[in-house]
């Protein structure tokens, strides 16, 4: 395991990354779940890493790991976050392989009936290859059970509630959600959901399920009390 990280930074799940050659280093952390529940998480981390890289999603080849929840990866470049920037726009209309391969990763996933988190800061570029590098929390029903254990009946519904916006039949229109999400910009969601059309992946905007995508997680996400770990 990494001495001295050349990069690092805090993910929104607070996991702690840092890069070393072409090595990450991600370092999970629990929220609301007990330390005591470390060993099942990272059976459910590995049973999730492997469906995904089953149903052909390109993934980062998961090198090592211990209980503690640090896990070694293989490094997949730079974050379709970075490379979109301030002109969403622009990206969506210049990079259409890129934006095809986000697209197929997504029905891939639809595909082997995968819950899935479709927001593009999961997604990372290599050599011009996408891939998806979010496996965290692992979004399998039986990680979900683990909330449970807090005995905290309206936690429980609210953690079940936002698990349900990553289930196979959201994730075409949450992928779409969380472009309008950041940008707020009806041209970015039309551009993209015109290529997810040509691609078969959509008939149409859902606007209502779009709609419900954003509310549920911007209220989830201003709630301090509030986590999926």
């Amino acid at each position: 395991m990494p001495d001295k990280a050349q990069q690092g930074n805090v993910s929104m799940c607070q996991t702690s990354v840092q890069i070393v050659g072409d090595r990450v280093y991600k370092q999970y952390c629990l929220r609301l779940l007990p330390e005591s529940a470390k060993p099942k998480v990272l059976q459910h981390l590995l049973t999730y890493h492997a469906q995904l890289k089953r149903a052909g999603v390109p993934m980062p080849e998961l090198y090592a790991y211990d209980e503690t929840l640090l896990c070694e990866f293989s490094y997949c470049g730079t974050g379709v976050m970075d490379m979109v920037g301030k002109n969403p726009l622009g990206f969506v209309k210049q990079e259409t392989n890129l934006l095809d391969q986000m697209i197929e990763i997504c029905r891939l996933a639809i595909e082997a009936n995968l819950s899935f988190d479709p927001h593009f800061r999961n997604f990372t570029v290599r050599e011009g290859k996408v891939f998806y590098v979010d496996i965290f929390p692992p979004l399998i029903d039986d990680y979900f059970k683990l909330f449970s254990l807090l005995e905290h009946p309206e936690l429980n519904r609210r953690e079940w509630e936002h698990y349900a916006l990553f289930h196979p039949k959201a994730v075409a229109q949450h992928f779409l959600a969380d472009w309008l999400k950041v940008y707020h910009d009806d041209a970015v969601l039309e551009a993209i959901s015109d290529r997810m059309k040509s691609l078969g992946v959509i008939a149409k905007i859902d606007q209502e399920l779009i709609q419900t995508v954003i509310q549920i997680e911007n209220r989830n996400h201003a709630d301090p009390e509030f986590w999926l770990m």
